[in-house]
């Protein structure tokens, strides 16, 4: 597969047709009232359920088996699940409708959702690289899938301590350079 063709199957061209979708249905169903919300919400809720196997899914590319793939997944991702949250928040509309609450589901859930795939992702990276890691993941089927996904708590914990100190690193500029 050619240099071109990957850069159009990765993963930023896939959540970039998703947070696409997101903006057609705000400019559609972004009036903040009545039956809109209920959209927005229920679509918000989904969001990190649809973007994060549809960027995964790259992984599956032969070019995209790397560790600079994976790294690009979790870029792409973390850029589209910020993006496309805060545009379906908007649709909310003005008041108090659970905002910051539903910013920080997204988050939670899509992190949590990105361990246990980055977890899946190492250990298919891992074994497509070295041949006893394959080896010993095909003879141990049930032990290497356990531990595969064991791996992922200290995953996502890594990965919900970053996301929140550059979430707060970054509202701390956009704060002091507002002024």
């Amino acid at each position: 597969m050619n240099r071109s063709a990957v850069l159009l199957l990765g993963p930023e061209a896939l959540l970039t047709v998703l947070v696409s979708t997101v903006f057609w249905f705000c400019q559609r169903h972004g009036s903040g009232t009545g039956r809109d919300v209920e959209l927005a919400e229920r679509f918000l809720m989904w969001l990190p359920f649809i973007a994060v196997p549809l960027a995964f899914l790259t992984l599956f590319l032969p070019p995209l088996r790397t560790w600079w793939g994976l790294g690009r997944i979790l870029f792409a991702l973390a850029i589209a699940l910020s993006v496309a949250g805060v545009k379906l928040i908007g649709a909310f509309g003005t008041g108090a409708k659970g905002q910051d609450a539903a910013f920080l589901m997204v988050l939670i859930f899509g992190t949590a959702l990105a361990a246990v795939g980055t977890a899946i992702g190492g250990a298919v990276i891992l074994a497509a690289e070295r041949p006893p890691v394959h080896e010993w993941l095909r003879t141990h089927r049930l032990l290497g899938g356990f531990l595969t996904l064991l791996a992922a708590v200290p995953l996502g914990a890594v990965m919900m301590l970053g996301g929140a100190c550059g979430l707060g690193l970054i509202g701390g500029l956009w704060t002091s350079l507002r002024r």
